[in-house]
């Protein structure tokens, strides 16, 4: 089992308040529904912003 030992504070507009309020109504977890959600996201983002970076220092290394 992996140990979450590691703090970050997140500000939340009053509307993502109330989104996580009423996740809390439903019984979801509001801490585990963010860590999967910013797992997912950086899961479909990270191969997508890698190949920009790599694009564009072969555009720095060779510019014609």
């Amino acid at each position: 089992m992996k140990f979450l030992t590691k703090t970050v504070r997140i500000r939340f507009s009053e509307d993502d308040k109330n989104l996580m309020l009423e996740l809390k109504k439903q019984k979801i977890k509001s801490t585990t529904f963010i860590r999967e959600a910013f797992r997912k996201r950086i899961e479909v983002e990270l191969p997508l912003l890698i190949a920009e970076e790599k694009l564009k220092q072969e555009l720095i290394l060779t510019p014609f």
